[in-house]
């Protein structure tokens, strides 16, 4: 697996060109809204990704789906994700603990991470998810071009 993360410039609402990122594996949403879950997945899903996407509800998931616990063991049926689309604000583990877990765990620094957020004040929270190591930042609801503009599938 590889990336091409390292030249990357940060989009926000695919107003920023972005890099071809090339990394390996499923496309992970995260997010606890079903609606907003699906509607990502459906926006990809019209880029005929190479890799089945996995959704997930919770960063809790995210983290036990990082490290192969429990369900996620089986890493043929749920590989790492090549690319990781995390929504900021859910109940117990939001997505800026998600980022400062993945700060502290660096064996995991190579997955790009995109934040979605529906917030509507967002200066403070792009920053934030920047500073935290966030590779870009989209607003829901999640667009086809936004996406196209961050991936290449």
């Amino acid at each position: 697996m590889n990336s091409a993360m390292d030249d990357a410039e940060p989009v926000v609402g695919g107003n920023t060109p972005a890099p071809t990122w090339t990394r390996e594996g499923p496309v992970v949403i995260v997010d606890d809204d079903p609606y907003d879950a699906i509607l990502a997945e459906g926006v990809i899903s019209e880029l005929k990704p190479r890799y089945p996407m996995q959704i997930l509800s919770s960063g809790e998931d995210l983290v036990a789906y990082l490290q192969g616990d429990g369900l996620y063991r089986d890493r043929s049926r749920y590989p790492l994700p090549g690319l990781v689309l995390l929504d900021l604000k859910m109940p117990k583990m939001d997505g800026f603990a998600v980022l400062e877990w993945l700060k502290a765990h660096p064996e995991h620094g190579a997955v790009p991470i995109v934040v979605l957020s529906g917030f509507v004040d967002m200066v403070e929270h792009v920053t934030r998810a920047y500073n935290q190591g966030a590779h870009s930042f989209l607003t829901k609801p999640v667009q086809l071009r936004d996406i196209q503009s961050i991936l290449s599938l």
